[in-house]
């Protein structure tokens, strides 16, 4: 079989139907726990890498209330859902503003040094060839001093077989329709993910990513599971001085 580009498999994600996903009960979780992880800087400026169709824009703007959402994704399909979603937000008078910029993650990124107060990669590292370590260089640079980075990933815990069967059926019982969906989206990642992996991507181990955090400059590490222990959803705070 003709192997596909990745950027491909995420257009095709999106087409298949992609914010479907957020009405399973996990992905309602993961949503809940990076809620709990924000915190309020009004006015400020966030960029949400890897924004896939928006579902985290309510939870940005009602918990970090800023001025600016700038919505990444190097899906073309992903961005064009990503701005219905926007204007939906927008429409609920939360008066942000958003930008929308296509780009690949792993390359070096296009903004200038410290210019978010919040940077959020949620879900996004664990899926890019040539692995985690020298985004997340990048994520450092371009977050403000004393600014937070809100990430999560699977981790080297993650088995995709193995998770279909840990969450599967909790998510059929909590919610019959939603899972199928589920199910079905699973698989879709789960071919996005060998293929990534056979490009350079990894899952890190919690104390890895840890680890490296600190070599790159953040501090204040809190770190919480996401599905069921296959994943971790974080909160760092770069340091104000090296």
């Amino acid at each position: 079989m003709k192997e596909v580009p990745l950027c491909k498999l995420w257009d095709n994600y999106a087409l298949a139907g992609y914010e479907r996903v957020y009405s399973t009960n996990s992905t309602k979780q993961l949503r809940k726990i990076m809620s709990s992880l924000f915190l309020e800087c009004s006015n400020s400026r966030v960029i949400d890498l890897g924004c896939g169709t928006g579902g985290l824009f309510n939870t940005i703007v009602q918990r970090i209330c800023p001025a600016e959402i700038v919505a990444v994704d190097w899906s073309q399909e992903m961005l064009a859902r990503t701005r219905e979603e926007a204007i939906r937000v927008q429409s609920q008078d939360s008066g942000v503003r958003f930008e929308f910029i296509s780009t690949d993650l792993t390359q070096p990124l296009i903004w200038q040094n410290n210019i978010f107060d919040s940077v959020i990669a949620n879900l996004v590292i664990c899926y890019l060839p040539g692995g985690w370590r020298e985004p997340l260089k990048e994520l450092h640079r371009i977050t403000k001093p004393g600014g937070n980075l809100y990430l999560s990933t699977f981790t080297d815990k993650m088995d995709f077989r193995s998770a279909l069967w840990t969450i599967g059926p909790k998510e059929f019982i909590r919610a019959p329709i939603a899972s199928l969906h589920g199910i079905r989206f699973r698989n879709i990642v789960s071919r996005i993910s060998e293929q990534a992996k056979a490009l350079g991507a990894g899952y890190p181990s919690r104390k890895e990513l840890a680890v490296y955090l600190e070599q790159v400059g953040f501090l204040d590490i809190e770190m919480l599971p996401i599905y069921w222990g296959f994943g971790i959803a974080l909160r760092a705070k770069k340091a104000l001085t090296l």
